[in-house]
């Protein structure tokens, strides 16, 4: 821990559709400071996913916890959750050093795959037919595009 400055919480959840995430920063003396705040991917994309941040506050001596937004980017297609990493330097970038001065946010994806099935429940083919249509459906997901690997079983 510093005993000066750190965030609020170590970890921090978002849902993608939220649009930002409030991140606090907690003052531990009575005294102003300049801090530098950086972003940094872990398995999201700066610019997809979230909205990277690089500045420099200051907390005012009277200040006990300064909140500031980071954006999160919503989308319409399914994929695991993401995660970047929140860092305090001090003003030249140098690193401060205690367990509170990093973060992660973790960005939650809030459109489901959906349920994958056939239009049909039987199609009937001739043998003479070299080729059938058979339509897939999706039903209770998002709108974005998914992929299915499709084959064919001769019982």
């Amino acid at each position: 821990m510093n005993p000066l400055i750190g965030f609020k919480h170590a970890r921090y959840e978002v849902s993608e559709k939220n649009g930002t995430v409030n991140i606090t920063i907690i003052n531990k003396t009575n005294s102003m400071k300049s801090i530098r705040i950086m972003t940094e991917p872990v398995t999201a994309v700066d610019g997809k996913d979230y909205e990277g941040v690089d500045f420099t506050t200051t907390v005012k001596a009277n200040e006990k916890e300064k909140t500031f937004p980071i954006t999160i980017y919503n989308d319409a297609e399914w994929e695991p959750d993401k995660d970047f990493k929140i860092y305090l330097r001090d003003e030249d970038g140098q690193p401060i050093t205690g367990e509170d001065t990093e973060c992660i946010v973790t960005i939650l994806d809030d459109d489901r795959p959906g349920i994958l099935g056939f239009e049909e429940r039987q199609i009937y083919v001739s043998r003479k037919q070299e080729n059938v249509t058979v339509k897939v459906t999706r039903i209770d997901g998002s709108s974005g595009l998914i992929h299915v690997t499709l084959k064919t079983v001769v019982p």
